[in-house]
């Protein structure tokens, strides 16, 4: 093996990234670069476009380009035979070879090829990871002096635990010093697991060219994008060899000794330390501080307080996060805000958000007795907020008297309620027959959370109640509207409620005689029979209740989980 290659692999395997240089032919180079040219003067479509190119999750070349944005030329074999040609050469390079063999296994596929430009004063693109073993080789196709326009990574955090997938996404200025670049010049080759911290800067002077490829080793489940025989029939022996229908294709168990870019996907591989949890905390501090996501200006104390706060309830919600690491994010909150003088009334109240979401009813009525006995502030939840959670509280206790008591007081409480806030009580309202008042509650909350992303346990709770009450044209809208919110989220506990009401809703439609749908459904397709439909979002409800019961040692979701079972069986018509 090249002595560049062994180096590279040492650099990736102990930062996650390494720069290969050396071994890609000028000649190639130049090819590639023509190509770039001359692809970059097809047509094109906006970016409004993208959304359902990555839902459908099928093979499409697409070239997404407009005014102020990079520019991307997703899929771009069988577009340009001379691409075709370069890829084949690029991919018969020994070294290429010897690395991919050695880094992801001989039984790999091919899973992205695309040509990225990097605009002057395009917008930054979020530090993210991407799918289990991933592994990306980013050709530069122009030369890359500095970080301008070019990837940056966070170096070791592919050895950590999947953070991102607990955290809201920060733009690579917000992460500070954290981040790294490549230097490099055309020719030149930034390797890394996709599974490592990275994003993309914002171009100054020039357009950045990159080719970016990556590869996926055997995994847990299937994904779509596979070639179809069409788009292969003019790919050579090496192409034809990673886009085979058998490649790559998922294991029922994983193998004993896994290729590199799988290792660092096992989790005891890559436990929680007190690095990460030192992390943790100042991601959810620069996230809650950062200028560019309060429309460039620096939040204020109380606004970056209220910030720590919801990212707080959005890290309890994936499974990923030990729930000490959520308890000393807690600890943060009530830190800083008793320091600025703000009552404890609100940190009681996430406690008790949070020990509801766990399952610890009893920690959950603690909380919310001394809530109760504490002042309000600007710190705190509106009432409306405060009261649903409690009516959330009383039924998931078995209360369901008190928690209609609390439900039915909500509705004098008008601007106090914020949207969310309506979803926790749609369905004691509907369990108890208050058609009327369920009706109210979903009208007064829908229009304040659908097409956001932080809310989607309310928009779930939404699509279950349009569910049991046996309005499919409203719920099947609701549905299409968010499927493609998620579509790159890998462990997102928080899609709990989304996807028991989209089971429901599915479930309840096969019930009543439909036995196909069309919709966008991430890492699934586009056409599907409701029963399949149905027990694919039945299964994702299983996967997130056993991991989140597992992480909170009891067998709370799985008692949610038999609840809408039990609903699905509710009759087809008004329950009055």
């Amino acid at each position: 093996m090249d002595a560049r290659v062994r180096t590279a692999i040492e650099e990736l395997s102990r930062r996650g990234f390494a720069k290969l240089g050396g071994v890609v032919a000028d000649s190639l180079v130049g090819r590639l670069q023509r190509v770039a040219q001359r692809m970059s003067a097809r047509p094109s479509e906006p970016w409004s476009g993208a959304s359902d190119w990555f839902i459908d999750g099928e093979w499409r070349p697409s070239h997404f380009r407009e005014e102020g944005e990079s520019a991307n030329y997703y899929d771009c074999l069988g577009v340009d035979p001379e691409f075709e040609e370069s890829v084949e050469e690029l991919l018969r390079t020994a070294s290429i070879r010897d690395l991919l063999d050695e880094v992801v296994g001989p039984d790999r596929r091919l899973w992205f090829v695309q040509l990225r430009w990097a605009l002057p004063g395009a917008p930054e693109y979020p530090v993210h990871q991407d799918v289990f073993g991933e592994l990306g080789l980013c050709l530069y196709l122009s030369d890359h002096p500095d970080e301008a326009g070019s990837m940056v990574l966070r170096p070791g955090s592919h050895r950590w635990p999947r953070l991102l997938e607990a955290f809201p996404l920060m733009l690579p200025a917000g992460h500070g010093s954290g981040l790294e670049g490549v230097d490099g010049v055309a020719g030149d080759l930034c390797v890394f697991f996709n599974k490592t911290w990275h994003g993309r800067t914002s171009a100054r002077d020039a357009a950045r060219l990159v080719m970016l490829i990556s590869f996926l080793p055997p995994g847990p489940e299937e994904v779509p994008r596979r070639l179809p025989p069409s788009a292969r029939e003019s790919l050579g022996p090496e192409l034809l060899r990673v886009t085979a229908p058998e490649a790559g294709r998922p294991f029922e168990r994983p193998p004993e000794e896994p290729h590199l870019s799988s290792v660092f996907e096992v989790p005891e591989n890559c436990p929680f330390s007190d690095e990460v949890a030192r992390v943790c905390r100042d991601y959810a501090w620069r996230w809650s501080t950062e200028a560019g996501s309060t429309g460039g200006a620096e939040p204020s104390e109380l606004e970056a307080l209220r910030r720590l706060g919801l990212f707080t309830r959005e890290a309890m919600l994936a499974s990923v996060v030990p729930a000490e690491v959520a308890d000393e994010l807690l600890d943060e909150f009530a830190e800083r805000a008793s320091a600025l003088g703000y009552s404890a009334r609100s940190g009681h109240h996430l406690r008790m958000e949070v020990a509801l979401w766990r399952g610890n009813l009893e920690a959950a009525e603690r909380e919310r007795a001394l809530r109760d006995e504490l002042p309000r502030d600007a710190l705190c939840e509106p009432p409306g907020a405060e009261r649903a959670v409690q009516a959330q509280l009383h039924a998931d206790r078995g209360e369901l008297e008190q928690a209609l008591g609390v439900a039915r007081a909500l509705f004098d409480l008008a601007e106090e309620v914020p949207a969310p806030a309506w979803s926790r009580v749609l369905l004691p309202l509907v369990a108890a027959g208050e058609e009327g008042l369920a009706a109210r509650a979903h009208a007064a909350g829908l229009p304040g959370v659908r097409g956001n992303p932080l809310h989607l346990p309310a928009i779930g709770r939404h699509l279950e109640y349009l569910a049991l009450r046996s309005r499919p044209d409203e719920g099947l809208a609701l549905l299409d509207e968010h499927l493609g919110v998620f579509a790159m989220q890998h462990d997102p506990a928080s899609l709990w409620h989304f996807w028991a009401g989209a089971w429901s809703l599915v479930a309840r439609l096969e019930r009543a005689g439909v036995s196909t749908l069309d919709a966008r459904v991430p890492r699934v397709g586009l056409h599907h029979r409701t029963s399949e439909l149905a027990g694919t979002f039945r299964d994702r409800v299983g996967r997130l209740s056993r991991r989140l019961d597992e992480r909170h040692g009891n067998r709370f979701r799985a008692g949610l989980q038999a609840e809408v079972e039990r609903r699905v069986e509710w009759p087809l018509a008004s329950r009055r």
